[in-house]
């Protein structure tokens, strides 16, 4: 990939309509209420409304900082109405919040995509800073306290306690570090994610068993269901990033 590209994004919330329809059809305390930020209110009354919108509900959502829900409403819409790529609902659906920490963090790399990055993140965190999983894994690239403890001595960051994942700064950081460890090390970004979501190890031996298959052939015969389907979430989110940013 061309890192110099990707300096040209400049990624913000899309506008999905104006406040003056919204005003015509939910009312100018609706609009009052978006004007002063306060979504929460905003997104109750839309709510009541006969006709509530989801594309509105998602954007809101998105400019409340509620990303993972907003990300699952836009997917949602796009999925079922089949939008065209040009409509601001896929960059709902896709986004790149956080996007100067993932391509600072990417760029460090020669083998790291940054949009590699942001679909690991998608599928991971829904880009939700504050995602905590049932393994105890934290942050926007769910890192394990471990994996985390060991990639920052690697990048000379002062692991001082669980909640420094939760910085989105610091998690990308590491998280990009610890997948591009994963890339040189298997030779291949779709091991690597395989690897992220199960470990190196088994990746190693079911790429032993399958020596000499392509790649879709391997993703099919991973034998763990979640990182099978994962690698294919992971890799979707990317070739819809793509084709949304790069093109």
């Amino acid at each position: 990939f061309n890192a110099s590209y990707y300096k040209g994004i400049d990624f913000s919330i899309p506008v999905i309509t104006k406040l003056e329809n919204l005003q015509n059809h939910y009312g100018v305390t609706v609009a009052e209420l978006i004007n002063l930020q306060q979504f929460d209110e905003a997104i109750e009354l839309i709510g009541r409304n006969k006709s509530p919108s989801k594309q509105v509900t998602a954007w809101l959502k998105a400019l409340n900082s509620e990303y993972d829900t907003s990300i699952n409403i836009a997917n949602l819409i796009t999925n079922r109405y089949f939008m065209p790529k040009e409509n601001p609902i896929w960059q709902l659906a896709y986004p790149l919040y956080f996007w100067q920490y993932i391509l600072s963090s990417s760029t460090k790399y020669q083998n790291l995509d940054p949009l590699l990055v942001a679909g690991v993140i998608r599928q991971e965190s829904r880009f939700d800073s504050m995602a905590l999983s049932v393994s105890n894994a934290f942050g926007l690239m769910q890192l394990i306290i471990p994996t985390a403890r060991v990639v920052a001595s690697q990048v000379s960051i002062p692991f001082s306690s669980q909640e420094m994942l939760h910085d989105p700064k610091t998690n990308i950081s590491l998280g990009a570090h610890y997948l591009n460890g994963l890339i040189n090390e298997l030779n291949n970004p779709l091991y690597a994610v395989a690897s992220y979501n199960a470990s190196p190890n088994a990746v190693k031996n079911w790429i032993n068993k399958n020596k000499g298959e392509d790649l879709d052939f391997f993703v099919e015969k991973i034998p763990y269901d979640e990182t099978r389907n994962y690698v294919k979430k992971v890799f979707s989110s990317y070739w819809t990033y793509l084709s949304l940013y790069k093109d």
